[in-house]
């Protein structure tokens, strides 16, 4: 017989050892033992959870020896914001400036029949207008507060839009503001909320009444409470604690606002400027204007500097700098210089210049949107506010919001529309960006056609209204895909379109004699017409084009734009977020080996 091999105890412990690896419990204590230790905090990571860490990010580990083979955990891609055309006409519209800030030239026949105007030039200038007893003021910069307070006032008596200001206070005094102006809060009785801060009196001499003293209130300012003495003692009586209400800080600030208008305007004519300050009243927390003469609010129809008429295979072109009309054949050329200029100076990309498939989807537009009236701010609608009327309600159910989610409002439907006329839906504030926002606006008119014709047959006025919005809600879940291909058929329209407009150019150059300056129409073109994937005319002149189809609003489609990427690249950074916490805690785990 063979001898048996004497082990050695060392080994034989090592043999005990291998045989216990394969236990469940040594499994256990391998997990537990594999910890990152922190400050006064610890780490475990067990098999199972590093295999379904993996599977989150995508990773191939094994079950077993997850620490023996260096594996290499995938790289996610950066989330980030990318600029394209919408992103340049917004930028161009919103830093474009007139040439050495002058005035437009079809200002003065805009304000003919008023001796005093005062209003904003349309996008993208948005300056402010003054016009005093026949004489236009140099435009003011759009940018500093207190000119649409000025302008409300004026046109109106009081302040308008101003719901986000009120939010909080509608809150505290459980007052419906479906459309909430300053004049509506003046009719609630009493306090509705304390102001955060000690203001200063007012002084009412410089708007119409003397000047009344009152007792100051002393006091600190911690955080958003405001914090006093418990009693007020006034001729001897003790009395409680009376504090101004947010309408009069809101006020003052109002008031400060006008000084520092009246200080810009008083720079140029300060006789227009003591003439308006002294016709603004403020009596009794009501703002009001009173002037013996009549202002001008707005323009109303924007006179034309030149125009551009498609009349059979020729362009017939006036301009200030031609004293007799100019023909010029139709060419690919010269319907991307109508193109752009039909947009005035607000910009226009490469794919809306040229004819194509694609201009002709945003040109087959329906005409929803003239049963809506646009609002400058956006006001947020919080699913299950308070101040919500059967439009919002309407809406928040059609887009599934949760309680505490919102919208912001663009459109409202004013008492005017054919929508509140003939359809009989009440007044309310909707978005034009969802399609199914949309959809909640067409359950309410079939609501309403149940309800009004119940036993007839709707009136065809209404049939095309219904039909209109329907059409609506079919564009606007297309639109984001249209939208998406502006850029890609931009860039490749960019040199044809280049070439085409330089064609043109060099063409004018050699038409005409020294009567008929096509020279000049050129040297305007070429001066003023200038963009790659984006087109933009920054001349002064408005110009008419006639004979092709109104070019859509690219500001409105940029913006549109903008908005369905950042609701894209949000829904992006939700999605990946669960994969960067399961990368961060194998590399943590992995650290702790």
């Amino acid at each position: 017989m063979e001898a048996k091999e004497r082990l050695t105890p060392m080994e034989i412990a090592k043999g005990k050892l291998m045989t216990f690896s394969n236990s469940p419990i040594f499994e256990r204590n391998r997990a537990l033992a594999k910890k990152f230790q922190g400050n006064g905090w610890a780490l475990t990571c067990s098999t199972a959870s590093h295999n379904e860490l993996s599977a989150i990010i995508g990773g191939e580990e094994g079950t077993t020896k997850v620490h023996d083979i260096p594996v290499e955990l995938p790289e996610l891609p950066l989330i980030r914001y990318q600029s394209d055309w919408a992103d340049t006409v917004l930028g161009r519209s919103m830093n474009w400036r007139a040439e050495q800030n002058s005035a437009p030239s079809w200002l003065t026949r805009a304000t003919e029949g008023a001796e005093c105007a005062l209003f904003q030039l349309p996008r993208p200038d948005h300056r402010w207008v003054v016009k005093f007893r026949g004489k236009i003021l140099e435009p003011f910069n759009y940018r500093m507060a207190g000119w649409a307070e000025l302008h409300e006032i004026m046109e109106h008596g009081f302040l308008l839009d101003r719901t986000g200001l009120i939010e909080g206070l509608a809150q505290k005094s459980q007052v419906r503001l479906q459309f909430a102006t300053v004049a509506d809060l003046r009719k609630q009785r009493g306090d509705l909320l304390r102001s955060t801060e000690l203001i200063r009196t007012i002084n009412n001499q410089e708007y119409g009444h003397e000047n009344q003293k009152t007792d100051g209130i002393q006091g600190s300012v911690s955080g958003t409470r405001l914090r006093g003495f418990d009693t007020q003692t006034v001729e001897g009586k003790i009395q409680p604690d009376k504090w101004r209400s947010c309408a009069d800080d809101f006020n003052k600030q109002v008031r400060d606002r006008l000084d520092r208008v009246f200080a810009v305007i008083k720079r140029q004519d300060d006789v227009a400027a003591a003439a308006i300050k002294r016709a603004i009243r403020f009596n009794d927390g009501q703002w009001s204007f009173n002037d013996s003469v009549k202002w001008m609010t707005s323009p109303g129809q924007l006179p034309y500097d030149a125009t551009m008429v498609l009349t059979g295979k020729s362009w017939e072109i006036n301009f200030p700098d031609s004293s007799e009309p100019l023909t010029v054949p139709n060419s690919t050329g010269m319907r991307a210089i109508a193109r752009v200029l039909m947009c005035g100076n607000i910009a226009c990309p490469c794919a809306l210049v040229v004819d194509g498939p694609l201009l002709d989807e945003f040109l087959g537009r329906p005409s929803h949107h003239k049963y809506f009236a646009a609002i400058y701010r956006r006001p947020k609608v919080e699913c299950g506010g308070s101040k919500n009327g059967e439009v919002e309600r309407a809406i928040c159910a059609a887009m599934r919001l949760k309680a505490g989610w919102y919208y912001l409002a663009d459109h409202v439907i004013a008492e005017d529309s054919e929508l509140h006329t003939v359809c009989g839906l009440p007044a309310g504030m909707v978005t034009l960006r969802r399609a199914d926002a949309l959809e909640g606006v067409r359950d309410l008119i079939k609501r309403q056609r149940a309800r009004l014709f119940f036993c007839s047959e709707p009136t065809p006025q209404f049939t095309r209204i219904l039909a209109d919005i329907e059409a609506g809600i079919v564009f606007a879940r297309k639109q984001e895909k249209l939208l998406e291909q502006v850029q890609p058929k931009s860039e490749e329209y960019q040199p044809n379109i280049q070439k085409a407009i330089y064609r043109i150019k060099t063409e004018l150059e050699k038409m005409g004699d020294w009567t008929s300056r096509y020279d000049r129409l050129a040297n305007h073109f070429s001066r003023y017409i200038k963009g790659g994937i984006v087109f933009q005319y920054t001349g002064p002149y408005r110009w008419k084009i006639e004979g092709l189809p109104e070019t859509p609003d690219t500001h409105d489609l940029a913006t549109d734009h903008v908005q369905f990427k950042r609701s894209r690249l949000a829904k992006r950074k939700r999605q990946a977020k669960p994969k960067l916490q399961a990368m961060r805690a194998l590399k943590i785990s992995r650290g702790s080996a």
